[in-house]
């Protein structure tokens, strides 16, 4: 069954690296961003794209961890998972929301540059007159 196998990757990962769950929940999450950037070299939107991607596989093992929970007849941990997603976004979020603002600045300064050039042709063509 799928959950009980992610659930043994999982206690794999966290056997071998020395690490908390959450550190690996930030470490893996970041280096699923990076990877997929890597992926996408220099296209426009691969900040969105790697965002999507990390999002995805975060709630899909999150959904697992749900389903084996169910299944092994323990509560449902909602608060875990919660902090789970927290972590795993966490870099992500912060490097996609940069990104988007940087995207943003330079079109707004290109549409201000290409409104300054539009009013100083449109006042030589007044001048012309």
């Amino acid at each position: 069954m799928l959950p009980d196998a992610f659930y043994h990757f999982k206690n794999l990962l966290n056997f071998l690296l020395p690490l908390s769950a959450d550190a690996l929940h930030v470490h893996v999450g970041l280096g699923l961003f990076i990877a997929v950037l890597t992926l996408m070299k220099d296209k426009p939107q691969r900040f969105v794209v790697a965002f999507g991607a990390v999002l995805a596989i975060c709630l899909a093992g999150e959904i697992l961890d749900v389903l084996y929970d169910y299944h092994a007849g323990n509560p449902l941990r909602w608060r875990n998972s919660m902090k789970d997603i927290v972590n795993t976004m966490l870099w992500p979020t912060i490097w996609t929301a940069a990104s988007m603002r940087q995207t943003w600045r330079s079109s707004t300064d290109s549409v201000v540059r290409a409104g300054v050039g539009l009013s100083a042709s449109i006042g030589l063509v007044n001048r012309a007159k």
